[in-house]
Protein backbone atom coordinates (compact mmCIF):
# COMPACT_ATOMS: atom_id res chain seq x y z
CA UNK A 1 0.00 0.00 0.00
CA UNK A 2 1.49 3.37 -1.04
CA UNK A 3 1.92 6.17 1.45
CA UNK A 4 -0.13 9.31 0.77
CA UNK A 5 2.33 11.68 2.45
CA UNK A 6 3.06 14.76 0.37
CA UNK A 7 6.56 16.24 0.34
CA UNK A 8 7.00 19.22 2.68
CA UNK A 9 7.83 22.66 1.36
CA UNK A 10 10.14 25.07 3.14
CA UNK A 11 9.18 28.63 3.97
CA UNK A 12 11.10 31.50 2.46
CA UNK A 13 12.97 34.03 4.59
CA UNK A 14 10.22 36.55 3.90
CA UNK A 15 7.56 34.15 5.21
CA UNK A 16 9.62 33.52 8.34
CA UNK A 17 10.09 37.26 8.94
CA UNK A 18 6.37 37.92 8.46
CA UNK A 19 5.49 35.15 10.90
CA UNK A 20 7.87 36.45 13.55
CA UNK A 21 6.64 40.03 13.07
CA UNK A 22 2.97 39.02 13.23
CA UNK A 23 3.48 36.80 16.28
CA UNK A 24 5.43 39.49 18.12
CA UNK A 25 2.82 42.09 17.25
CA UNK A 26 -0.04 39.93 18.46
CA UNK A 27 1.78 39.13 21.71
CA UNK A 28 2.45 42.84 22.31
CA UNK A 29 -1.19 43.72 21.52
CA UNK A 30 -2.49 41.06 23.90
CA UNK A 31 -0.20 42.30 26.70
CA UNK A 32 -1.42 45.88 26.17
CA UNK A 33 -5.02 44.69 26.20
CA UNK A 34 -4.60 42.55 29.32
CA UNK A 35 -2.74 45.33 31.13
CA UNK A 36 -5.39 47.90 30.19
CA UNK A 37 -8.13 45.62 31.54
CA UNK A 38 -6.20 45.05 34.76
CA UNK A 39 -5.88 41.31 34.24
CA UNK A 40 -2.10 41.08 34.36
CA UNK A 41 -0.61 40.79 37.80
CA UNK A 42 2.93 41.65 38.74
CA UNK A 43 5.94 39.69 39.85
CA UNK A 44 6.00 35.94 39.17
CA UNK A 45 2.50 35.62 37.69
CA UNK A 46 3.11 38.49 35.26
CA UNK A 47 6.43 37.00 34.23
CA UNK A 48 4.72 33.64 33.58
CA UNK A 49 2.20 35.36 31.29
CA UNK A 50 5.00 37.07 29.38
CA UNK A 51 6.92 33.83 28.96
CA UNK A 52 3.89 31.85 27.83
Amino acid sequence: MASAVEPTTRHSSLNDAQGIFFGSGMAAFSMVLLTHLGLVTGQTAGLAVLIS
